[in-house]
C-alpha cells in the first residue's frame, strides 16, 4: 500500500476499472513508476516522428511512383528526365542490355523490348504503350555520374 491506495491502482491499468479508479482518485506524476512515464514518453515521440517522416516524403518521390497506363513511347521517356537510376530501374526492370559508361562519365542505359527482359513495376500492371504486341522499340536513357536521368531517346517504336 502506497499512502492508503492499493498498489495496483498505482502502477498500472489492467482493466477500465483499474483506470477509472486512478482518475476518480486523483493519481498525480508523482505516485507513476518514472520508467514507466519515461518510456510512454519515448513511445509517444517515437509515433510522432514516424506520423512525420512518412507525411514529408517529397514531391519528387510522389511524382516517381508508377504511374500510367502511358500513350506513348515518348511519354516514358519524359516521365524519367531529372528522374533517378534506381527508381527507373523499379519501373521498367534492370536494363537487359549491359549499361556502359561513355567518354563524358554519363551511363547509357537499355531497354530493349523487342526480347526477353526482366520486368518492372510498369510490366506487372502493363501500363507500357502497345503492351502485350509485337514491340520492336528500346528505349536509351543517359545518366549523369550522381545517377539522375538527363536524357533519353528511343529506337524504332513506330
Amino acid at each position: 500500500m502506497m499512502r492508503g491506495i492499493a498498489k495496483e491502482k498505482v502502477t498500472c491499468c489492467v482493466s477500465v476499472g483499474s483506470c477509472y479508479e486512478n482518475i476518480r482518485l486523483g493519481v498525480d506524476r508523482r505516485q507513476i513508476p518514472k520508467g514507466q512515464l519515461r518510456c510512454s514518453v519515448i513511445v509517444i515521440w517515437c509515433l510522432c516522428a514516424a506520423i512525420v517522416g512518412c507525411v514529408a516524403e517529397s514531391k519528387d518521390a510522389a511524382k516517381r511512383d508508377v504511374i500510367g497506363p502511358y500513350k506513348t513511347w515518348d511519354a516514358v521517356i519524359n516521365r524519367w528526365i531529372g528522374g533517378s537510376v534506381p527508381d527507373l530501374y523499379v519501373e521498367l526492370g534492370p536494363p537487359n542490355l549491359h549499361p556502359h559508361e561513355l567518354d563524358d562519365g554519363m551511363s547509357e542505359m537499355v531497354w530493349d523490348f523487342g526480347i526477353d527482359r526482366m520486368p518492372g513495376q510498369a510490366d506487372a500492371y502493363e501500363l507500357l504503350p502497345l503492351y502485350g504486341e509485337n514491340v520492336n522499340c528500346q528505349l536509351h536513357f543517359f545518366a549523369d555520374t550522381k545517377g539522375t536521368i538527363v536524357k533519353g531517346e528511343k529506337v524504332g517504336c513506330e
